[in-house]
Order: structure tokens, then sequence, then C-alpha cells
């Protein structure tokens, strides 16, 4: 698939297991590349990013300065 670029947010979404916990909250995991600290890392097309940061832009919007992006 060499030359073809995929959306970075399919791509994204592709790296998502949804998993049920026992208070019937649904949640997702990361399944790629992560962080010794145990953050998911997410290469967008152009740069590497946290995956929750990138999730957060990507479904909510901006981040605001001096907001911190908090997951789970």
């Amino acid at each position: 698939m060499s030359g073809v670029k995929v959306d970075p947010v399919a791509r994204f979404l592709a790296k998502l297991e949804p998993v049920s916990e026992p208070t019937g909250t649904a949640c997702v995991l990361w399944t790629a590349q992560k962080l010794p600290s145990g953050y998911g890392l997410f290469w967008t097309g152009e740069r590497k990013t946290l995956a929750h940061r990138f999730a957060y832009e990507q479904f909510v919007g901006p981040i605001p300065e001096g907001h911190h992006v908090h997951h789970r």
C-alpha cells in the first residue's frame, strides 16, 4: 500500500479495542505503541503525539491553553 495515505482518524480508530467494565461503562484500550510510562503514542502522519491528546483534539476540539487532558 505504498504511496496511499490513510486518514489519520481511521488509523487511530483501528488501534482501539472496545472493552466493557463490570460497572457497564464503555472503555477503549490503546493497542499500539506505548511509552514506558504507559501512555499511548500515535503518529499523525506529520508528528508523534499522545493518543489521548489526539483523541481529544479530533473528537472534542482544540485543547485550550492551560487545560490538562485526562485519561483513565
